[in-house]
């Protein structure tokens, strides 16, 4: 493979190998290691001489092994061109860690199979910040059921406004029922519509926070107190796209607060 690979260093030599997260290296047709760089050495722990004597399946877990996963590889980047795959990788120390991988098969001018490039990513911290984000976004949606507060977000380019269920509860809507804009501003007291659609309309304008507390007829013509508060989100390019934000019932507390007014002025 040696004399029959030209150019072989030269044709993968690039500014990657000094990448901290992947490397690409060169493996013969039987999956042997046949080219090293200090990315090597950097994502796999190996060093030269070593990295030269391994095959490609010392890479594998040994459950990949016994799945015949390197020798089918292999044998889909010789059949197809390239083969890619996230899977778990095994250092020189024998910790794994998860990756990116692909697999390219090279040949001659005349096409005959010379062996194999291999590329390797280490997706270890992009796989931790994903699970982080995860778990705070579960945390988060406790919080919020837990605190019996309903969501909504207003999409600043369409004018459409969507709820989740407990916000259409806390209208005493069900779950499967539409409620718009203009189907939010008719369920206000009507003492409460003027004042609440203010305030919508200048955090519209001045994409400032919008915050109101007010009163919500139900179908069946009770009353309850809501309190709403929201801001704007942005996207990449930095302008605002939604206004979002929770809902908090507070029929309960403004009914205790209205007996003990009561109870004082007795």
């Amino acid at each position: 493979l040696e004399e029959a690979w030209p150019y072989r260093e030269e044709r993968y030599r690039t500014p990657l190998d000094q990448a901290r997260d992947y490397t690409i290296f060169l493996l013969d047709v039987e999956g042997r290691a046949t080219s090293w760089n200090p990315g090597v050495q950097k994502v796999l722990g190996y060093e030269r001489e070593e990295f030269l004597q391994i095959f490609v399946g010392d890479l594998y877990t040994v459950e990949d092994r016994g799945d015949h996963a390197p020798e089918r590889e292999l044998r889909q980047a010789a059949e197809r061109g390239r083969t890619s795959s996230d899977r778990w990788v095994v250092r020189r120390d024998g910790s794994r860690f998860w990756a990116s991988t692909s697999t390219a098969s090279v040949h001659d001018r005349g096409g005959r199979l010379l062996g194999y490039a291999r590329r390797v990513r280490d997706l270890s911290e992009s796989r931790q910040a994903e699970e982080q984000l995860r778990r705070k976004q579960a945390a988060l949606e406790l919080a919020v059921e837990a605190a019996g507060l309903g969501t909504w977000e207003y999409e600043l380019g369409t004018g459409v406004i969507s709820w989740d269920e407990r916000a259409k509860a806390l209208f005493g809507l069900s779950p499967d029922q539409p409620l718009t804009l203009a189907a939010w501003l008719e369920a206000l007291h009507p003492e409460d519509r003027e004042q609440t659609e203010e305030r919508w309309n200048r955090a519209l304008r001045e994409r400032s926070p919008f915050s109101a507390e007010y009163r919500v007829m139900w179908p069946d013509s009770s009353v309850h107190s809501i309190m709403a508060v929201g801001r704007c989100t942005t996207a990449i390019t930095g302008e605002p796209f939604t206004l979002s934000g929770v809902l908090l019932d507070l029929t309960e507390r403004r009914r205790t607060e209205e007996h003990l007014q009561e109870s004082l002025r007795m």
